[in-house]
Order: structure tokens, then C-alpha cells, then sequence
């Protein structure tokens, strides 16, 4: 295993720690952008891993050399790349989270290379959970957001099967997301083991076998006992065949776990959009909420001995720095993974961040090595001096544990609201009064006080005196009566106090701080929501919050009355809660729910022409709830709207007016909340269709096939379909009336199907399977630019060559068929008729089709002109052919010449030409066709051939003819030398 590089450009720019964590050939390493101070974690992995890897290989002959074994390295870092490819592609849509980069850098003096990895650094769950226990509504947010990954993940071929803690992230938004490498391919899951780098303790039990068959529930096992362990305080089962329940999970949550988690796959959820119903019926039918999964303990706090403190004594100052520096020289200890927050401290300490000691160490320059390329990817020449290592131990350990630098935040304090001032009557003082009442005193009783009262009694009554103190006196009636009348006054002033408060208070909480909403509608049509509140509250005071059932909150404010919610998501339940703002409290309405209609999409609609002029078949599909029937409006200006209904998604549509344009517009019986694509526009046309549709056989390992476009017709496209009963199926467009099929096995048998672009009538022919095309074929009987009596085929083929030889038919004018058998690619037909017409056909045993094996040859015809003799020049004379084999035309009696013989006799010809010779090495070939009276070929035949120079005695020579007709009748014969015509003579045979 090679060290790590700071390889270029991927690290261009970065700082890379030590491993952090290494196992199975793949190492984690920290880096930082020195650019914007981003944190990263690269990850190499090494092919091979060891080098027993390299040496098995070698051994067992898998790879020839160490070339070879370089390839086959680099073929296992591409499918790793292919893999982060799927990867990024699948972040792009949801669920999943992608490296930002990667590249493969073969190993240096070793056999192999490393794929780098680069990705941001994000909290993961399985860190999150040893300090941020979840709550229900996170926990059920996190089964829906892995169900959703894991069902995007089928969708587009593959199963994920590295489901762990460890490989799920937690993004700004609170989202949960699937953020490294595990896809297998779904076509191959039979036949494929699982990689040991992707075995965990969430692997279902069945693959502990490393041979055993993988099945589609090994995403919804892992996914249901991360959902097991979040529930159970952080801990996994025991055992996988006896599983409780999760400790801190209800009865239904636990059933929907204990599913997933069934020691018998066909038990548990076989798909991951039916494990994610399940929770999203459990989320509508609970009270899900942020609650702590893990119960709230709260310890009393111990006493502790206290100092006994004077007036006099100052609190002792802690500075920040002071306690960052005392936090700083303890060792951060990471919590267990079973130990819930709540245990935790709450009042421990902010640890600050100190300033990383790595800047001491970044290098001015990064070597930027020279680069190369290989399959597409890039390759560095070399990389960073090993010994230069841009990392103190204290910067790994920072970017290794960055989320334990992260010291516990210590809650906000409860704001209280504010006191409201209500005005209230100033009370009396009562106090006061019964203060002055206990200073009341009288004088004492003396004989004069006594005489003096007595004769107060007969004069006229004195004004009264209250003693306040002893120099002042107040006039004062009956003191027993004014204390009492003082005490009920008193009393009455408490009552009146009460009274007065407590309707003050009574009018504050009915009229100011309760207010009424007296009604609350919700209004939806199809995604929106339409919110009215009725209300004498004043509405810029409210809020309208609608929250979903993932937690997912927006919120409006009123006008007029009402907040429209748009864009909500379809089939989806939604709460609405009024909030208020100032101290008042709702009363009355203030909570409405709704769920929006289930979106029925129209994912296609399409128009073609039927098989009539001036038709059209309608096809659309649909996804979400359909509708029984549908009803077809269609229209066109200048004609009355009508309507079809279609019980299914096809319907085909008749008498419309050629070259006018109709729109069609869907409408169901159903109500439902229709979206995509409900209209289509399109063109009445006449009926095209491809005419003389011809295979042409293969050529090249091309198919070529050829036809022609009605006359006086223009098409802009044809749409050609080839496909066979193996799995092969293929469509290309194409503007022009021929094609050249690729990739095809002549030792299959096709269908190609060709129809005008917009059309349903198409033409369509069948390819046998060992079909065979004859190429190169070519026919003559010439001989150094002169014709011969021998007629040549020579051809070449694609295909299998038939085991019984080849079958050649030939006819001469349109005569009966004469057969040729050869297992040679040439053949030949002997004599040649001049200027006649051969056809000629190659023939297969059944089950084979030939292609490219039919031609025609017309032979050419020339009048002799040789040597200074003219055609003209002959006299031919017939005559019996005498008994003598070497007889001469001296020999002859005049007795001896006729032009009628009997069946069976035999004919001659002396020959006489006129003029003077010219000497000339030329051999000559005489070529006999006898033909009836109605001019049919009944003989050619050729004599042996002779010498011009020789055959010659005074312009004499002889003749014979090889063949005579055996039936009584009139016919002639056609006289050649050479191919070239010299004369033609009449002749009767007679019984």
C-alpha cells in the first residue's frame, strides 16, 4: 500500500493530516483548503490493498504479467470512479450526498494505483448520536429520508448495501443524507457475493456467509436497525434471531423496526417506499413530536460546604482567557455512544479554539507535478516530498475530532414578558387610619372634668376634640361610634378594592389578553391552500403557520383576511396554527388540518396516424389515481367541438379533415388533480407508409435494408425498429430510405419494422437466423476483352457457408431452370449463347436466406470478322456425315449433301469461304444452336476445337455437328466461331 500524496490538482491548495482511520486497502485522511479554511476528508483507496493481492493474481494465471496485472488494477479504480459518478448523480436528485472530486494516481515503483476521494467534511449520525440523542420527529425523519435514498437508489438499477451510521451524513438542513460509496448493480445481485469492505454490524445475517446470494432486503435491514439502535439508548440487539423491541420505542414503531429487522428476508419490508408508508401512518396517527426519544433525568444537586461569606467579601473574577486555558488542559473525552444528552453536563465550560499551530507549517509553494492521462482520468508524475509533512500532530488531532472542539452551548434564559400597566383607583390608607386610631386618647376622669361635664349637659353642646398629642386637640363626637363607623368604611373601601380589582382584572383577561378567532376555513384546490380567519383581533397581529407532517413550517401573514399557502406538496397532510403576537392568548378556532389531493400526472400524450387517411391513435399514461373513464375533447376553427370516451389510455379517432389542425385536451370522470402534459396539438395526414422494403443482407456486420417513400410524397423521418425474440431491441430515426444496422449476429434471427415518422402503418420483414449474403458477385465470358464459350461466376458471402456446398439456378432466356452445385465460390457454365440473357440465383436449404445471390448476364454478340473473312463470306453446305472419321470434303458426291434426315442420322457441313485468307496462330471453337421453328433452344453444343492456319484446304474445311434433335420437325441452326455469328442453315427431321 503506497503512502499518501498531496497529488495534483485534486490537493492543489490543501493541506492533508496523517490517516485517521485506515482498513480493507482504504485510508481517511484530513485536509484543509488553505484557501477558505474548509475542512475535507480524503479518501484513498489502494488496488491492490496488499500485495498478496498482486502476488495472487500472478500465481493463479489471472493475469499473464505484471502489465496485465497493471490493467486490471486500473479497469477496478475506473469502476470505483463510475461508482462516485452514480454517486454525484444520484446527490443531484435526493437522499444521497457526493464527493466533490476524485482522481486516480497509479502507485509509484509498485503494481497498481490509489483513487482519491475528496469530499466535505460533514457531522455524521453515528457522532451526532454520542452526543445529540434524536428526538421522535428527527428519528422518523431520519427512517423517511434513508427510505426515500434507498428507493431512489432502486429506481435507477441499484441496491445500496454499506448502510451504516458511519456513511450518513447531516446536512445545514437538517436533512439526512447517504454520503459514500455501496451500489451493486441489481441485474447482477445473483451472482455476485458482498464485498468484504462493505460488511458491518448492520449486514443482515444471512450474507455472513462470504458466498452467500445477496437479496433485495439488505437496504431495509440496515436502514430498520439504525432505527432499532436510535430507539434502544444506542445499543443493537443481541442476537439477530431473538430481537426485543427497542427500549424506548411504542408498539408501533416497534413492529415497523422488528419488520424490517426479521431474521427471515421475505418477512421483512421488501421495498423501501413500503417501509416509508408505514412510518409516514405512523407519524399521522401519533403525536410525533421534538421530544427526547431518551427520557429527561434530572439530578438533584449534591450540597456542597459554603463559605460563610461577609458583607465585605468580592466574588472571585474568572477571566475568559483563564477559562479557556483551564478547559484547554483537560482532555476532551468523547461520549459513549449509549450515554443520552441528558447525562451529560450542562454546565460544563465553552471550549475556545485556539489558533491551529499548522500555519507554521503550510509551505510557500506546492510542487505541481507533471501530469499525464489515462482512459480519461488524470495522473501525476510525482508528487510532494514525502518527508515534508505540512501537518503538526496537533492539527490532525484537531481535524480528527473537529466536532469534540465543539464545546456544549448553555441554554438562553427564559425571557418573561414585560409587566402590563393597567390603571387602577388609588386605595385608601388604611393602615394609617387604624394607626391614628391606636394614638386616640382621652383625659382622665377628674372632679372637675366631672362638674365640668355634668354642666355641660344643661348648656349648649361643646364642639368636639380629638387629641392628637398632648399640645394639640382635635374636635372629636361619640369615639366609640366614629371607631366603628371608622372600621365599616374601612371595610367597605377593602370590598370596593377587590371588586374594582377584579374587574379590571376580568375585563384584561377577557377583553385584552384572551382574544377570540371565531372561525377558521381552509380553503384547497389542488396545491394551494386558502386561508380565512374570522376574527375582531386586529390581523396584523397574526400569523398563519402551516406545518406538514415532516416538521416542515412556512408561514403568511393575513391580508384581507386571508394567507395563501402555494406549492404544497400533493397527497400531503398539512396542520394550520394560528400564532398571535403581544400578550394575548388565541381562543376559539385556531388549529384547522387538510390534506391536499393525491396528484394525478400525465406523464405522456401522444398522436400518430392510424391506418386510414385523416385518423389518429391517442396514446397517454398516467401516474397517481386514475380515473375509470376518460372523456377526449377535440376541436378544430371552423368545425363544432366533439368528444370520445376511453375506457383505457388508447383510443383511435376517424373522419377528420386531412391538413387541418385538432387539439385535444384530456378530461376525467373522476375529480381529480390533474398535472403534466393534458393537451396535444396535431395534424390530420394521409397514410404513408414504406414501399419496396429490401434486405440487402450484411455487409461489414452491418445489416443494410432499403425502401422507398410514397411517390410524390416528402418524409422528413422514418422510424426503424429491429429487434428479435433474444432481447435485442432497437429504434433509430433516420431522413433518408436506407440503414445501416449495427452490431448484429447473423447467427440470430430479426424483425425490422420501418414506418414513416408520426404514422402507425409501418412495413416490416423477417432476417432467418444463419442467413448468409452473397457479396461481389460477378458474371462473364470474357477472356482478355474477347468472349469465350465459358460463362464465369465468382462471389464472395458473409455468413456460414452451407455444409452441402452451394445451389446455383441458371436460365438462359427465361428457360427452364438448369441447377449448378459447387463448394467453391466460383462456377462455371459452358457453351455461352451469345447475346443471350442468363439469370442466375443462389438457393439455401430451408431456414437459411441468402441475400445479394441473383444476378443477370446478357452475353455479348458480335458478327465474325476475323482474319480477313466476313460472315458473308461462308458458304455452309449439309450434308450426311460419313462413315470415315477422317473423311475430307474431296470425298464427298453431290448425292452425299441434303437438309433432311431421319431421327437419328447424323449431320456434317463443308464449309466454304470466298476470298483470301490471312495466316494467323488462332484456335477456333464452332458453336451449333439448334432451335425449332418457333425459335426455342433445343441444343448448343460446341465441336473440338482447330487451328486456323491448319484447318483450311483451299478454303475447305469440314464440320461436324455434335447433337441432332430427336423429335420430327422443322428447325434451324446457328453457326458461331468464337462467339462471333457466321450463318444459319434450315434443316427437317423426319420419323
Amino acid at each position: 500500500m503506497s503512502e499518501p500524496k498531496l497529488i495534483s490538482p485534486l490537493l492543489d491548495h490543501h493541506l492533508m493530516g496523517a490517516p485517521i482511520s485506515a482498513h480493507h486497502g482504504v485510508r481517511c485522511c484530513p485536509a484543509l483548503n488553505k484557501e477558505n479554511d474548509h475542512k475535507y476528508i480524503v479518501k484513498i483507496i489502494s488496488l491492490p490493498a496488499t500485495r498478496v493481492q498482486l502476488d495472487a493474481l500472478l500465481l493463479t494465471g489471472a493475469c499473464q504479467n505484471e502489465a496485465d496485472a497493471q490493467e486490471y488494477f486500473l479497469r477496478q479504480a475506473k469502476d470505483v470512479t463510475d461508482e462516485a459518478e452514480l454517486l454525484q448523480k444520484l446527490s443531484n436528485l435526493e437522499g444521497f450526498h457526493s464527493y466533490e472530486a476524485w482522481q486516480i494516481h497509479p502507485m509509484e515503483e509498485e503494481i497498481g494505483c490509489d483513487v482519491y476521494l475528496l469530499g466535505r467534511y460533514h457531522d455524521t449520525l453515528a457522532r451526532h448520536l454520542t452526543v445529540n440523542p434524536l428526538s421522535h420527529l428527527a428519528a422518523v425523519n431520519l427512517g423517511l429520508d434513508l427510505c426515500s435514498a434507498l428507493a431512489l437508489s432502486r429506481r435507477h438499477g441499484y441496491l445500496y448495501v454499506d448502510l451504516r451510521p458511519e456513511n450518513i451524513i447531516l446536512t445545514e438542513n437538517r436533512e439526512f443524507r447517504i454520503a459514500d460509496l455501496g451500489f451493486i448493480n441489481l441485474d447482477s445481485l445473483k451472482y455476485q457475493s458482498l464485498p468484504e469492505k462493505y460488511r458491518s454490524a448492520y449486514t443482515a445475517p444471512e450474507i455472513e456467509d462470504a458466498y452467500a446470494s445477496l437479496n433485495t432486503t439488505l437496504d431495509t435491514y440496515a436502514a430498520g436497525l439504525i432505527l432499532y439502535q436510535v430507539f434502544n439508548d444506542g445499543k443493537l440487539p443481541e442476537s439477530a434471531e431473538t430481537m426485543d423491541p427497542p427500549a424506548y420505542a411504542d408498539y408501533d414503531m416497534a413492529a415497523i423496526i422488528l419488520k424490517a429487522c426479521a431474521a427471515d428476508p421475505a418477512e421483512r419490508w421488501q421495498d423501501p417506499q413500503a417501509m416509508a408508508q408505514a412510518l409516514i401512518t405512523y407519524m399521522q396517527s401519533h403525536n410525533v413530536n421534538d421530544t427526547p426519544i431518551i427520557p429527561v433525568v434530572t439530578a438533584e444537586p449534591e450540597e456542597s460546604p459554603v463559605e460563610e461569606a461577609t458583607d465585605t467579601d468580592e466574588p472571585e473574577v474568572i477571566t475568559e482567557e483563564e477559562q479557556v486555558e483551564a478547559v484547554s488542559e483537560e482532555p476532551v473525552e468523547e461520549a459513549p455512544a449509549s450515554k443520552p444528552v441528558e447525562e451529560a453536563s450542562c454546565e460544563e465550560e465553552p471550549v475556545a479554539e485556539e489558533e491551529s499551530p499548522a500555519e507554521e507549517h503550510i509551505p510557500d509553494e506546492l510542487e505541481v507535478a507533471e501530469q499525464f492521462v489515462i482512459d480519461g482520468f488524470l495522473f501525476d508524475e510525482a508528487d510532494t516530498p514525502a518527508d515534508e509533512d505540512p501537518f503538526s500532530e496537533e492539527v490532525d488531532q484537531m481535524l480528527a475530532q473537529a466536532d469534540e472542539l465543539i464545546a456544549h452551548q448553555t441554554p438562553d434564559p427564559v425571557i418573561a414578558p414585560e409587566p402590563v400597566d393597567i390603571p387602577m383607583p388609588e386605595p385608601l390608607p388604611i393602615e394609617e387610619e387604624e394607626e391614628v386610631q391606636q394614638e386616640i386618647s382621652l383625659p382622665e376622669e377628674s372632679g372637675e372634668a366631672k362638674e365640668s361635664e355634668d354642666a355641660a349637659d344643661d348648656a349648649e353642646p361643646a364642639q368636639d376634640v380629638i387629641v392628637v398629642s398632648d399640645t394639640e386637640e382635635t374636635p372629636i363626637s361619640n369615639p366609640k361610634n366614629h371607631k366603628k363607623l371608622t372600621a365599616v368604611i374601612s371595610t367597605l373601601l377593602v370590598i370596593l378594592l377587590v371588586v374594582m380589582l377584579a374587574a379590571g382584572g376580568l375585563h384584561y383577561h377577557q377583553n385584552i389578553y384572551l382574544q377570540r378567532i371565531d372561525d377558521l376555513t381552509v380553503d384547497v384546490m389542488e396545491d394551494q391552500a386558502v386561508v380565512t380567519v374570522d376574527s375582531d383581533l386586529d390581523p396584523t397581529l397574526l400569523t398563519v403557520i402551516c406545518t406538514d407532517i415532516y416538521g416542515n413550517s412556512r408561514q403568511q401573514s393575513l391580508v384581507d383576511g386571508t394567507a395563501i399557502f402555494s406549492g404544497l406538496n400533493a397527497g400531503t397532510a398539512y396542520k394550520i396554527t394560528l400564532s398571535v403576537s403581544g400578550h394575548h392568548k388565541l381562543v376559539g378556532t385556531t388549529t384547522a388540518s387538510f390534506t391536499t389531493a393525491t396528484q394525478t400526472k400525465i406523464l405522456s400524450f401522444t398522436a400518430i396516424t392510424a391506418d386510414s387517411d385523416g385518423s389518429v391513435i391517442l396514446n397517454f399514461s398516467v401516474q397517481g389515481p386514475d380515473s375509470k373513464t376518460w372523456y377526449i375533447h377535440y376541436s378544430t376553427p371552423g368545425e363544432p367541438e366533439r368528444e370520445v370516451v376511453c375506457s383505457g389510455h388508447m383510443v383511435t379517432i376517424t373522419g377528420l379533415t386531412v391538413g387541418a389542425e385538432y387539439t385535444f385536451w384530456l378530461v376525467p370522470e373522476e375529480e381529480l388533480y390533474i398535472i403534466g402534459t393534458e393537451s396535444i396539438t396535431f395534424t390530420a395526414q394521409p397514410v404513408i407508409y414504406a414501399q419496396d422494403l429490401t434486405v440487402h443482407g450484411y455487409s461489414g456486420g452491418n445489416l443494410l435494408v432499403s425502401w422507398n417513400a410514397p411517390e410524390g410524397m416528402t418524409v422528413d423521418s422514418w422510424i426503424v425498429r429491429c429487434y428479435n425474440s433474444n432481447g435485442y431491441d432497437r429504434t433509430i430515426t433516420v431522413t433518408d430510405t436506407t440503414v445501416a444496422l449495427e452490431g448484429l449476429n447473423p447467427a440470430l434471427s430479426y424483425t425490422v419494422d420501418v414506418k414513416a415518422a408520426g404514422m402507425s402503418v409501418s412495413k416490416w420483414t423477417t432476417i432467418n437466423a444463419n442467413s448468409i449474403t452473397i457479396q461481389n458477385l460477378t458474371i462473364s465470358n470474357l477472356v482478355d476483352g474477347l468472349p469465350s464459350d465459358l460463362l464465369t461466376i465468382t462471389w464472395s458471402f458473409e455468413g456460414t457457408a452451407p455444409e452441402n456446398g452451394w445451389q446455383i439456378y441458371y436460365s438462359v432466356n427465361g428457360g427452364e431452370p438448369q441447377l449448378i452445385t459447387t463448394t467453391e465460390t466460383t462456377a462455371t457454365i459452358s457453351p455461352v449463347i451469345p447475346g443471350a440473357e442468363y439469370s442466375i440465383s443462389f438457393v439455401m436449404p430451408e431456414g437459411i436466406t441468402v441475400y445479394g445471390g441473383t444476378a443477370q448476364y446478357t452475353a455479348p454478340y458480335a458478327v465474325f470478322d476475323h482474319l480477313g473473312a466476313l460472315s458473308e463470306n461462308f458458304t455452309f453446305r449439309m450434308c450426311w456425315t460419313p462413315e470415315d472419321e477422317d473423311w475430307r470434303w474431296y470425298h464427298l458426291w453431290e448425292r452425299d449433301f441434303t437438309n433432311t434426315y431421319k431421327i437419328g442420322e447424323r449431320a456434317s457441313f463443308v464449309v466454304h469461304v470466298d476470298g483470301e485468307l490471312q495466316d494467323g496462330q488462332t484456335q477456333l471453337s464452332t458453336l451449333f444452336l439448334i432451335r425449332a421453328a418457333d425459335g426455342t433452344l433445343v441444343h448448343a453444343t460446341t465441336s473440338k476445337t482447330l487451328d486456323w492456319a491448319t484447318m483450311w484446304d483451299k478454303n475447305y474445311t469440314e464440320l461436324d455437328m455434335p447433337l441432332m434433335p430427336e423429335t420430327a420437325g422443322d428447325y434451324t441452326v446457328e453457326i458461331y466461331f468464337n462467339q462471333s455469328y457466321v450463318s444459319t442453315i434450315a434443316f427437317t427431321i423426319t420419323e
